[in-house]
């Protein structure tokens, strides 16, 4: 579904079974603020900004993810989102910033 990672700064793990709606950004990459011109657009930090996916997530549509940050296991983002911190396991969010909507009780009990 058309998902896009940017490793500039960075790796994207995904886990078993995540999945991803359309227009996902995975994004690790960022520029310094604090520089000009030229060097701002050269100036990328190249490493520390991972973005953990685990196992089972669902990005839904035209969510955006900036790293650093880890989406739990089992966690739903909602469609349009934007992701700026980690996560919980077992969750719903939604909104820019993405924050807690709900929590997901699995069929066997809380993980």
């Amino acid at each position: 579904n058309n998902a896009l990672f940017n490793l500039s700064s960075g790796e994207v793990t995904v886990g078993p079974y995540a999945f991803f709606g359309h227009d996902v950004h995975v994004l690790t990459g960022t520029h310094d603020i604090n520089k000009f011109g030229r060097e701002r657009q050269t100036a990328i930090q190249r490493s520390g900004r991972d973005v953990m996916i685990e196992e089972g997530v669902w990005l839904a549509s035209s969510v955006l993810v900036l790293g650093p940050c880890r989406i739990g296991a089992n966690a739903v983002v909602a469609a349009g989102s934007l992701v700026t911190r980690d996560v919980d396991a077992y969750t719903v969010v939604a909104g820019r910033p993405a924050t807690l909507v709900r929590t997901i009780e699995p069929k066997d009990g809380p993980p």
